[in-house]
């Protein structure tokens, strides 16, 4: 069982599990869900909207610090002001 539910998790998928009972009387069956839920795959878009910002303000930051640098003394106390 731990098995099944490992390889659900580690594959993304749901795996279905029937357990015979002792005596074949019966069987049991298990569903380990390894499909995201809705909550998992919101918080997966989450995650990578938060890294495609990131990513977008260490873009602005190099452009601004490159802007910056080209400037002359007098034009970077304009600015700070």
């Amino acid at each position: 069982m731990a098995e099944a539910a490992a390889t659900a998790v580690e594959c993304g998928v749901d795996v279905h599990v029937i357990a015979f009972l002792p005596g074949g009387d019966g069987a049991t069956k298990h569903t380990f869900l390894g499909a995201p839920t809705e909550a998992t795959a919101a918080a997966e878009v989450a995650k990578r909207n938060q890294a495609a910002a990131a990513k977008d303000k260490t873009k602005l930051m190099a452009f601004v610090g490159k802007d910056v640098s080209k400037m002359t003394m007098e034009e970077a106390k304009t600015i700070r002001n």
